[in-house]
This record gives C-alpha cells, structure tokens and sequence, in this order.
C-alpha cells in the first residue's frame, strides 16, 4: 500500500518568495504554488510522493536560466531549494 502523501495546504514562504523572484526577474513561464498543483506533480509514475513547494513552466531557455539562478541562490542559504524535472 502507498502512503498517504503528508500535504502542507499553504504554500512555504521560501517557496514564495523564489516564485515572486523569479516573477521580478522577468520569468515569463507559468508559476504556482497552489495545493492542487503541487498534489498533481507529488509522484512521477513511482510509489515514491514528494510534494514540491512550487512549481514552473518555463517557456524559454531564458526561464531556465532564472530557475537555475535562484536555486544557486537558494542553495547558499540555510534552506535548500532543489529542482527537479517532471513531464
């Protein structure tokens, strides 16, 4: 049996504040931090659930050049920012 996925209903503010970073500079891509949408990409066709704190749709190679920079960032504070790929 899979477990059941342990859900944060609000968003974390380091997750919010990546998004509304990357909002100021200039991310053109769609942006969500709502329930719904971190529910749906929680699981990638494994048992494993993990919930992520926000989620991106990049439009160009330029958004990802701005996800890539503000996980860099992320990643120099105390709290760790991760990036993971799903389709």
């Amino acid at each position: 049996m899979i477990p059941v996925l342990t859900r944060q209903t609000e968003a974390v503010p380091l997750y919010e504040a990546v998004v509304a970073e990357l909002r100021l500079r200039g991310f053109e891509g769609d942006l969500t931090v709502s329930a719904a949408d971190r529910t749906v990409f929680a699981t990638d066709n494994s048992i494993y659930q993990v919930e992520p704190g926000a989620v991106a749709f990049p439009r160009s190679r330029d958004d990802l050049v701005r996800i890539t920079i503000s996980v860099k960032r992320g990643s120099s504070s105390s709290l760790a920012i991760h990036a993971s790929p799903r389709s």
